[in-house]
């Protein structure tokens, strides 16, 4: 017999606490195996492709940003808010002082990062949502694969991660203070909700979802009739949800008065210029963006999720929160469905993000449920189960083929996420280093593009210098635009595609020519009078040699700027609106 004491002493084999050790054992390796899954899913999915060039201006718009603005003002006339402006301009300051080169992969760490950060945030936000462990840990495996996510982590100017994240933190926050009333949670709520206001231009579902957590709060406490609690509760309402709003508003409205842009100035040039209004017509065309964002399969349980959840749930209770998610994903949806103009807006699907968090968990949840309803009868939880499972595994196959593949089997799996899409490389790094390389700084150069490709953003990233360029040339301009422009210009990139625009130039030659497996994509062509060097290689090689370039040593650098560019340029946008208003 043991000599220990009987609280020390082992228990044996067959006793009730041996049972119950090996039980707990047995479910924390199941979380444990949950957690590698996620991980195996989440990780490879983000990070694939990090390193791509970026194609088109959405891409590279965040590190033209970083890499050539001075001083605050831009931050705060960014149109989505400072919050991520300030995030990638601390990331990139940090990346050179460790001497990082600063490519592709940096600019789009930070949003792989944020991104990553919110699927491991749904664990706890769910488990104070009312969730199981294992209901968690599903809501986890499905965000991990969540095609919108996916295409975000990729997304370089994603100010959509940094809002979604800001978001669950801060819901997070408000109902652990609710429950736990420690100061930091609540301190935490008021600052994730400010952040949160401040990284888009529409923040309205997330604020008014708080605020029905605040009710609730209120309503508990005045049927506890505690007058002093009612007055402690009046002191928390402002420091987690009255400050942080008029502080984001504050901030708003002052970045408009200083800059004339920001969130404030963007919403008012959107409606200046016939974007905005009652669009009631935009209602049934969300079956076919419900598809393009989950799929076919996935998008029946998401739909169902966000029903259910929506009928079932009564503000008076407080049981059962799960409600809440179906509150921010309406609040969120509804005004930016009747109010902005979808045909005027790149990427929709980007904008309604917290509406896709939310009916792909509350989807999750009711496969869950449903799949624990049915313990007597095990065909039907059978059957439950896999099309669970084939749903999430058509879902992540989506994702894959969207956001990594190009689309090639976008009409077996429905899904389009085209905001953070990997796109197969044009050249475009290549040119740029053809340029950095072998054309003197004092040489006008232009680059040929429609709605992606080299636009002004890219440009300026890849050569270093100020380039004639714009947004979205309509295709049918760009011949009258290279006809009007050619006695201005010395150096033209154009895509392989529209090379016929350019060859009948008199006095320019080819003189760089980009391949992708030995297929041309893009040419460089210069005046013959410059006596270019001349260069014919594959877009990896050339690619590599960017890479090799020096790293600047500080931030902001200078863009070179030819004298006589300031007068081109200002040719170039008046033929430009000229070609715009062609019909």
């Amino acid at each position: 017999m043991s000599t220990l004491a009987p609280s020390l002493a082992p228990a044996a084999s067959g006793t009730p606490a041996s049972a119950a050790g090996r039980a707990v054992r047995s479910e924390a390796g199941v979380y444990a195996v949950g957690l590698a899954v996620v991980l195996v899913l989440a990780l490879p999915l983000r990070l694939w492709g990090i390193h791509a060039p970026f194609e088109s201006s959405d891409q590279a718009e965040m590190a033209n940003l970083v890499l050539f603005s001075g001083g605050v003002r831009w931050i705060f006339a960014h149109a989505y808010g400072p919050v991520l402006a300030i995030l990638a301009k601390v990331w990139a300051e940090a990346a050179v002082r460790l001497g990082w080169p600063l490519t592709e992969s940096v600019f789009r760490s930070l949003t792989t990062l944020l991104d990553l950060a919110q699927v491991l945030v749904t664990w706890p936000l769910m488990r104070r949502l009312g969730c199981t462990r294992r209901q968690a840990l599903a809501g986890m495996v499905c965000c991990a694969v969540l095609p919108a996510m996916v295409s975000n982590a990729h997304f370089a100017w994603s100010h959509m991660s940094a809002w979604l994240l800001t978001g669950a933190v801060a819901l997070w926050a408000t109902l652990a203070y609710c429950e736990d009333r420690r100061r930091w949670q609540l301190v935490l709520a008021g600052g994730a909700l400010t952040a949160h206001c401040l990284s888009s231009a529409i923040a309205f579902g997330l604020p008014m979802t708080l605020l029905v957590v605040w009710i609730a709060r209120w309503r508990r406490r005045a049927e506890q009739a505690k007058p002093v609690g009612a007055r402690v509760y009046g002191w928390e309402f402002v420091v987690g949800f009255v400050l942080p709003c008029l502080a984001a508003l504050a901030i708003i409205f002052g970045s408009w008065l200083w800059t004339g842009g920001g969130q404030l100035g963007h919403l008012i040039a959107k409606f200046s210029a016939g974007h905005g209004g009652w669009r009631w017509g935009q209602i049934v065309r969300l079956p076919g963006m419900w598809i393009d964002l989950f799929g076919y399969l996935f998008g029946v349980i998401a739909a169902a999720g966000l029903l259910h959840a929506t009928c079932s749930w009564r503000t008076s209770r407080t049981a059962d929160r799960r409600g809440l998610l179906a509150m921010w994903a309406w609040s969120s949806l509804v005004p930016f469905m009747l109010v902005a103009d979808w045909d005027h807006i790149g990427y929709v699907g980007g904008y309604v993000i917290e509406t896709v968090y939310c009916a792909a968990l509350l989807g999750m949840l009711l496969a869950c449920e449903l799949y624990g309803r049915l313990a007597r009868r095990p065909r039907l939880r059978a059957a439950t189960a896999a099309v669970s499972v084939l749903a999430v595994g058509h879902l992540a196959f989506g994702a894959i083929d969207a956001c990594l593949a190009g689309g090639r089997w976008s009409a077996l799996t429905g899904v389009s996420v085209p905001w953070g899409t990997l796109r197969p490389d044009t050249g475009i790094k290549a040119a740029g280093w053809y340029v950095r390389r072998h054309v003197p700084p004092d040489v006008i150069v232009m680059s040929l593009h429609n709605n992606k490709g080299m636009e002004a953003p890219v440009a300026a990233v890849y050569t270093g210098r100020h380039v004639l360029a714009g947004y979205d040339l309509p295709d049918r301009s760009l011949d009258e635009l290279v006809t009007m422009m050619e006695a201005d210009v010395d150096v033209v990139i154009v895509p392989a595609e529209n090379w016929s625009l350019v060859e009948r130039l008199a006095g320019f030659e080819r003189v760089c020519t980009i391949r992708r497996d030995s297929w041309p994509v893009r040419f460089v062509c210069a005046r013959a009078a410059l006596h270019l060097a001349r260069v014919d290689a594959d877009t990896d090689a050339m690619n590599r040699r960017y890479d090799d370039l020096p790293t600047p040593e500080r931030l902001p650098t200078a863009l070179a700027c030819p004298a006589a560019f300031p007068a081109a340029m200002g040719k170039y946008k008046t033929v430009v609106a000229q070609l715009r208003r062609l019909p």
